[in-house]
């Protein structure tokens, strides 16, 4: 596996347009709206220009050299018009779902994840709960969020949940471990990284988290490998990474606080269509 590089993307809800993105300002920041989705799959097709792979194909198969991939977090309610989008060009994603919430306003119905996964789409955990960051908990707790999700999917899908993606990014030596004990093959994070590797036989792949200011352009130089690109989401993530390591868990307070004081501040209802007129201007 070594020299393995593979570029993933990882997107969150999306909301019909701007003006119904939903959830706390953490969450909000991460909404692409559907229109702005349907202009990233469109960028897709012409760079990287290749189909989107399966983590089955970026852990296992010998990389082309644009191997790269979709991926949902969280198991939105707006899932299913995502995964539309994408089926647009002929292609398929991955959908991680936090099992505990199944059903809940705002997420995913068990007939929606059932029929996502009878359209082609792979089907991974997301936790039970979404704990975050999730290295904060106990090996046993950890366990505990793996198997109680892994079974739940695989109960419901009648097929066993062999792929999961990490609540909050936060990725541990024991987070790695405890997904591989749990029967966890391939494991994604929310490092913005492209060199895959494994922890006890778990294949640990990063990606790239995609933001509702992202431009179409942007988003495509990310999937095809830019290294000016990856390289610019590497550096932010570290800098973000080195103040949790200094902060620890008053990082997320500040990181919450600054998120809401952006959200409800003098003309921040969304900041994306000024930002998209300057671009044209």
């Amino acid at each position: 596996m070594t020299g393995r590089r593979v570029h993933v993307l990882m997107y969150h809800d999306v909301p019909v347009d701007a003006g119904s993105i939903r959830g706390p300002a953490g969450q909000r920041s991460y909404s692409v709206s559907a229109t702005d989705l349907k202009s990233h799959v469109r960028a897709f097709a012409q760079s990287p220009g290749v189909a989107p792979s399966t983590c089955w194909d970026l852990a296992y198969s010998e990389p082309p050299a644009n191997r790269w991939a979709i991926t949902f977090d969280d198991g939105f309610d707006s899932s299913p018009a995502a995964a539309e989008i994408v089926e647009s060009a002929g292609w398929r994603a991955h959908f991680f779902i936090v099992t505990g919430s199944i059903g809940h306003p705002g997420r995913m119905t068990a007939g929606q994840i059932l029929e996502l996964r009878a359209r082609g789409h792979v089907i991974g955990s997301h936790s039970v709960s979404h704990p975050d960051p999730m290295s904060d908990l106990s090996y046993e707790r950890l366990l505990d969020e793996w198997h109680g999700s892994l079974g739940a999917l695989s109960d419901l899908l009648g097929e066993p949940v062999r792929v999961a993606s990490v609540p909050g990014g936060s990725l541990s030596t024991e987070v790695a471990a405890s997904a591989a004990e749990a029967g966890i093959e391939v494991l994604f994070t929310s490092e913005p990284i492209s060199r895959v590797y494994s922890v006890e036989g778990c294949t640990v792949i990063g990606r790239y988290a995609i933001r509702g200011t992202d431009s179409a352009d942007a988003t495509a130089a990310l999937a095809a490998g830019s290294p000016v690109a990856c390289a610019s989401r590497w550096l932010g993530w570290n800098s973000r990474k080195a103040a949790r390591r200094v902060l620890g868990k008053g990082y997320y307070v500040i990181r919450a606080a600054i998120m809401e004081s952006r959200a409800h501040g003098p003309g921040s209802a969304d900041p994306r269509p000024d930002m998209r007129e300057r671009r044209r201007g």
